[in-house]
């Protein structure tokens, strides 16, 4: 799919989710929020919404931020009236026009109601993903069994089951969900399946009139019935036979059936197949087990903790802080009944602690007020405890899963990953901070550039809001670039996300990180402790260290430039050609504000090109000037009349070009280092001498670049080799290259680079720039690849390309997903523990042959040997009983470590295998062998 339908697939998903007016007008989607979600560049997002817009496929609405909808889904949501403009000067014009239209309630097709009902985002994915497929399965969906301990929330998942199958059409809205526990009447089975099934007028002593089962009413929408294991046998066989036939028979009716077609959610505590008949069974093809508290994830408990805090919060109408204490007791608490054991406790220890509270508008909970089941099970963790925070519930503050995702978590992992990789790798002290002051800007800024402080105020409310704003006055006396509003609104964010976070980072770099800031930026970094002392005056400094470290990075951010840069006009003969060339350079690079397509008739007159050249010369008044490319001579006429008229306005002109020179062009354009002189000087003469620049080997160049000396620069050159696809690498060519003490870098005439990595940009026209840290992530990749011209599915061919970039042991974790991927019948977790005893016990053999490649090779042969000892597929090896009469001593060796194998798995390899693995750690005896 290309990326374009990719941006409307996904927009068309988000519109029916995205916020609405308070008429249930649905407001649209930003440029930003669908590049976050696809995981794309901005720009780029944009420079598709803007061609889907010229398209008609999607209405624009202009304001900070714009946003788009899907024409087709909108024209739907409005009873089908056909909108005769896409795009909207503003908000308040669009609800103007929308108001004279009838608009439909929000179609949700996300996890959001499974996450509104159960409370977890992550622990309950594969159940959720479960649930959907069951309920979208064609026609009619498919019966589900939810399995799990009481108190996991069968019920409530049921119910997010109805109402995510109502919202999303799969069942009619006059569907009902019908729920009855038969637990109730397991002791009376006739009186069960009277509830079930209803009865007949005369059917037993007392029937004294016709009565409806609970199949009968729940006939088009679902039936839920919990503790189905008490259900008796005879019960289980008449419902199954509902099932398969979508019939059945009240009790006391003979020939008569009455039809019923029901959507059937059961659950049960039990093992489904001791409780259940294996014929009712395979009627519910869909089987689904719910997971334990204690097995949720520990953010998605303590999500859950403030979720249930503050829905307490909000029936008391206080605010409520949670002591780190108390949090620590409640995650690391196995409790008897699950989420309801948690609701109970956080409910009797917020009743404690109101009733000692006198009146106060915060209330405090501590390990005083805390009530614990008799079955509640707390475990030790002394590191947990550690690591955890205050928990602040604020009913003013939104509870929105925004709140939870102000900022991106990974920030400071990795800055620390940066800071260790390039100080290893021999950078010099500013290179690196330079580097980390763009990550910084790249997680924390970049992402969210059309929000504004007043933007975030909905996520987290208002007190911290105005003390946010306080702080920033109380520190500075009048207003600086950097504490301008976008940057407040990133500091807001992050500070947000930190003071409410559920474990401090521990990483082991954190130390190095926080000292290296303070030394490298200490004003900065002064400044910083300054605000944050002020805003939290009763933070444990000792823990916020690594934020205001952060913090200092962000108020050492500079900013950039208004000035757009230099403008583009792209003027070609024929249908469609200069668009196209503009279409594929801006997917290239993604930048669209800078360049503009005209598309030139072949039928044309000279005065009516020169007019339209004329009429944008005067309408556009850039700064840094407009380049034209063009192949027409009218277009090249009125340039030479009209340069010699206005002197003083930057205008030049490359005439014949091709989407190389514009995709370069479009690259440099905003380099406020570079002039629209020296640009349209370089790019002429280098479509003159095209074939000159061209590498003659035909290989694509990449230089790596550093100022610190070849040994960084051939670092940089190992980080791309290892990070490119192989399959890719033979057709480029890695060169390092010294750039600091004068030195420059190689004339462009001998071979002309694709793009440059490095620690620093040499601004050569025309070559797009990464910063080595962006090409430690897989991202970086991906877009470096982008642009030089290869296929970006190449990269994602190669799963573990992540691993293989940031791993400290980058071969072993590529062992691991392979038998991860690779072995049924045995744990590969197990069987690396076991090939690593084997690897030990070897060592003293094979000094000469243990390098990391060879230990990769030897863990997949033995893991691949143990799977098939498992399946009886050995191998069979036609030289055992050489191997044993020429070498007896190697041999002995081989099945001493065998038995390791037997230690963990209860079974040693075949003898076969083990002449295969002579071959691996004993080569030369391998070679004597057959000499």
């Amino acid at each position: 799919m290309l990326r374009k339908e990719r941006v409307f697939a996904k927009l068309e998903m988000m519109a029916m989710s995205a916020k609405r007016s308070t008429s249930g007008i649905p407001l649209g989607v930003s440029a930003g929020e669908l590049a976050q979600s696809l995981s794309i560049l901005r720009n780029n997002c944009s420079a598709d919404l803007k061609s889907l817009e010229r398209e008609g496929r999607v209405i624009c609405i202009s304001g900070r931020p714009t946003r788009y909808l899907p024409k087709q889904w909108l024209e739907k949501q409005i009873g089908g009236a056909p909108l005769l403009v896409t795009s909207f000067v503003d908000e308040l014009a669009f609800l103007d026009a929308m108001k004279q239209h009838r608009i439909k309630e929000s179609i949700v097709d996300h996890d959001e109601i499974f996450e509104r009902a159960m409370g977890s985002q992550q622990s309950l994915q594969e159940a959720t993903n479960l649930a959907k497929m069951a309920l979208r399965y064609p026609p009619h969906g498919m019966h589900v069994l939810l399995v799990g301990q009481t108190g996991v929330g069968k019920s409530t998942f049921a119910k997010a089951m109805y109402h995510f199958a109502l919202e999303n059409e799969y069942i009619s809205s006059s569907a009902i969900f019908c729920a009855f526990n038969c637990a109730e009447y397991a002791n009376n089975p006739e009186i069960l399946l009277d509830h079930l099934f209803g009865h007949n007028k005369g059917a037993f002593t007392g029937a004294l009139r016709d009565k409806e089962g609970l199949v009968e009413v729940a006939d088009g929408g679902v039936l839920f019935l919990d503790e189905v294991h008490r259900l008796p046998p005879e019960g289980q066989e008449m419902l199954f036979h509902l099932l398969d036939y979508g019939e059945f028979r009240r009790l006391g009716e003979a020939d008569a059936t009455r039809k019923s077609r029901i959507r059937l959610f059961a659950a049960t505590t039990e093992s489904p197949e001791s409780a259940l008949l294996s014929t009712f069974l395979r009627r519910i093809p869909m089987v689904i087990r719910l997971p334990s508290l204690h097995e949720w994830s520990i953010h998605d408990r303590h999500a859950l903790i403030y979720r249930l805090l503050f829905e307490e919060a909000k029936t008391i109408g206080k605010r409520f802080l949670l002591e780190a204490s108390v949090l620590d007791v409640l995650l690391r608490t196995t409790f008897a009944a699950n989420i309801g054991g948690l609701k109970n406790t956080i409910t009797l220890s917020c009743a404690n602690a109101y009733n000692h509270a006198h009146d106060e508008n915060e209330i405090r909970i501590t390990v005083n007020h805390l009530l614990l089941g008799s079955g509640d099970i707390t475990y030790r963790d002394d590191s947990l405890r550690r690591s955890l925070q205050d928990v602040y519930v604020d009913t003013s503050i939104a509870l929105t899963q925004e709140g939870w995702r102000l900022h991106d978590p990974t920030v400071i992992q990795t800055l620390v990953h940066v800071l260790h990789s390039l100080s290893e790798l021999g950078f010099g002290h500013n290179e690196i901070l330079d580097a980390m002051m763009r990550e910084t800007q790249r997680h924390l800024v970049e992402p969210w550039q059309d929000q504004s402080l007043a933007d975030i105020k909905q996520y987290v409310g208002n007190n911290f809001y105005e003390k946010l704003e306080n702080v920033r006055d109380a520190v500075i006396e009048k207003a600086e670039a950097r504490w301008a509003n976008d940057l407040m609104a990133a500091i807001g964010r992050f500070l947000y996300a930190q003071t409410h976070r559920v474990i401090v980072n521990q990483d082991q770099g954190i130390e190095h990180f926080i000292e290296f800031i303070r030394q490298s930026l200490p004003d900065s970094y002064a400044l910083a402790h300054r605000f944050f002392m002020l805003f939290d005056p009763r933070a444990d400094l000792q823990q916020e260290e690594e934020t205001i470290a952060v913090l200092a990075l962000l108020l050492n951010g500079k900013k950039e430039s208004t000035d757009l840069g230099v403008e583009i006009v792209v003027m070609l003969l024929g249908d469609k050609i200069a668009s196209t060339i503009v279409q594929t350079a801006v997917h290239l690079v993604g930048e669209t504000a800078l360049i503009t397509s005209m598309d030139i008739p072949l039928m044309f007159d000279d005065q009516d090109i020169q007019k339209q050249c004329e009429a944008y010369w005067q309408k556009n008044e850039s700064k840094r000037g407009i380049l034209f490319f063009t192949d027409l001579p009218a277009v090249r006429q009125w340039f030479a009349q009209t340069a010699d008229r206005n002197p003083t306005r930057s205008m030049r002109l490359v005439f014949r070009p091709d989407l190389i020179a514009v995709t370069r062009a479009l690259l440099i354009a905003k380099d406020p280092s570079v002039t629209v002189d020296q640009m349209a000087t370089w790019l002429s003469q280098s479509l003159v001498n095209r074939q000159e620049f061209s590498d003659t080997k035909g290989k694509k160049v990449i230089y790596a670049c550093s100022l610190t000396g070849m040994g960084t620069a051939s670092a940089i050159v190992r980080i791309l080799e290892d990070a490119l696809p192989p399959s890719i690498q033979e057709s480029i060519d890695v060169i390092a290259v010294e750039i600091g003490g004068g030195k420059e870098l190689p004339s462009l005439t001998q071979r002309v680079p694709v793009a440059i990595v490095g620690s620093v940009n040499p601004h050569l026209f025309g070559v797009p720039y990464f910063a080595v840290e962006e090409i430690l992530e897989q991202e970086g990749i991906r877009r470096l690849l982008q642009l030089i011209g290869l296929n970006e599915p190449i990269l994602l061919q190669t799963k573990d390309t992540e691993v293989r970039i940031n791993s400290d042991n980058p071969l072993r974790d590529h062992v691991r997903i392979r038998l991860e991927r690779d072995l049924v019948f045995l744990n590969p977790l197990l069987v690396m523990r076991a090939i690593d005893e084997m690897v030990e016990a070897l060592r003293p053999d094979l000094t000469t042959l243990l390098t990391p490649e060879w230990e990769a090779r030897f863990r997949l042969h033995m893991a691949y040997a143990m799977e098939r000892g498992v399946k009886k597929e050995t191998l069979v090896y036609p030289y055992l009983e050489r191997i044993r009469r020429l070498f007896p001593d190697e041999w002995k060796k081989l099945e001493k470590i065998s038995s390791i194998i037997e230690s963990y798995l209860g079974a040693t390899p075949d003898d076969n295998e083990l002449g295969y693995l002579f071959e691996m750690v004993f080569p030369d005896r391998a070679m004597e062998m057959f000499q």
